[in-house]
């Protein structure tokens, strides 16, 4: 897997192994960063799912596509 540059923050949120995880900080703390390479490592584990959401489609496309 291709290395990412991330903070000490955003390492203990991807790398924390409870079952649900809450990431918070102001605007372009790059939360959704964290939480698409934590979606891509967890990806790799045979039949799991993952969901990531956001209130509207608009603000999903606006902060995180």
């Amino acid at each position: 897997m291709s290395e990412f540059n991330i903070s000490t923050k955003q390492y203990n949120f991807i790398t924390d192994t409870s079952s649900e995880v809450l990431a918070w900080g102001g605007i372009r703390a790059s939360k959704s960063y964290a939480a698409l390479v934590k979606c891509l490592m967890l990806s790799r584990v045979p039949d799991n799912r993952i969901a990531l959401c956001r209130k509207t489609l608009r603000s999903f496309k606006n902060t995180t596509l």
